[in-house]
């Protein structure tokens, strides 16, 4: 599965890139790998929605990417090998998968409310009542 931010014109070039390339045989790519297109932000919307039982590779189109790899946004043709090795290598499955382990946090609401357990990818955000962290 290939999830492009659909308000990035960059991840939008590189998606029709990569698309191009595949020629259809994105089928072929492995049933549990999501190739997100975008920047840091786009990738945690992307966890947040898909949740934790997929492999994701992170292609930046952003400004920082922090989170992502980098691909040569290049005119297509024979200066488009960044992308031309990247779909190798996923229809080949040549590529190694890290495994970090994830976050969990559980609170308990100052209201006395019940628990509320989370799972974060890279950091967890408590603020008080009183707005201070």
């Amino acid at each position: 599965m290939i999830h492009a931010d659909p308000n990035n014109p960059k991840a939008q070039r590189l998606l029709e890139r990569i698309s191009r390339r595949l020629e259809g045989r994105d089928a072929l790519l492995d049933d549990d790998l999501c190739v997100v297109i975008g920047g840091d932000g786009w990738m945690l919307h992307t966890l947040h929605d898909m949740g934790e039982d997929w492999t994701y590779l992170g292609v930046n189109a952003g400004r920082v990417g922090f989170l992502l790899n980098d691909i040569e946004e290049a005119s297509p043709g024979a200066a488009d090998q960044p992308v031309n090795s990247l779909v190798d290598c996923l229809l080949q499955r040549t590529y190694w998968v890290n495994a970090f382990p994830l976050l969990r946090a559980k609170v308990w609401p100052a209201d006395g409310g019940p628990a509320v357990a989370a799972t974060a990818i890279n950091d967890v955000y408590v603020e008080r009542t009183s707005g201070a962290m």
